[in-house]
């Protein structure tokens, strides 16, 4: 671009001296910086592809969103557990029974009755049917996402 800008002023200055004009300066052809290919200039395609790829917020957001929905599928593998309930108890008792008996002769006759020792152990178990019978089906529908995500990915990255 410089060259041709000297070689117009150049071509303007004889055209004036042509004309009985004298130019102030001249500018030698030799004093301008040697003129560069585009291919030369601009950087090769590997490498603005690569760095596109490196600073794509695109790619970025999608490499997250595919990690959040990696995560809700090993929690949906894992959602049948947050309602199992499983609780236990025990219990003993030992147990004494007082009984005074009167009678006719006004004598009164106690007697101590010993029951005898309870033990009481229970555990209960509980689970919600939608858990036991739609956990497939989450399972399946967070896979689903999880492989969409990735596509989206693919497609991002291209």
């Amino acid at each position: 671009m410089y060259s041709c800008i000297l070689r117009l002023l150049l071509v303007a200055g004889s055209v004036c001296q042509g004309l009985g004009g004298e130019l102030s300066a001249q500018i030698p052809l030799e004093a301008a910086p040697p003129l560069l290919s585009l291919a030369a200039r601009l950087p090769s395609l590997d490498s603005l592809i690569s760095l596109a790829l490196v600073n794509s917020l695109a790619l970025e957001y999608q490499h997250y969103a595919t990690d959040r929905e990696k995560e809700l599928l090993r929690l949906a593998q894992k959602h049948w557990g947050n309602r199992l309930y499983i609780d236990g108890g025990y219990g003993y008792s030992n147990s004494f029974s007082n009984v005074t008996m009167d009678n006719a002769e006004e004598t009164a006759q106690n007697a101590v009755l010993k029951v005898g020792d309870n033990y009481r152990i229970g555990i209960n178990l509980r689970l919600s049917l939608y858990d036991l019978f739609a956990r497939k089906n989450t399972v399946t529908a967070a896979q689903d996402k999880y492989r969409m995500a990735q596509t989206e990915l693919k497609n991002a990255g291209r």
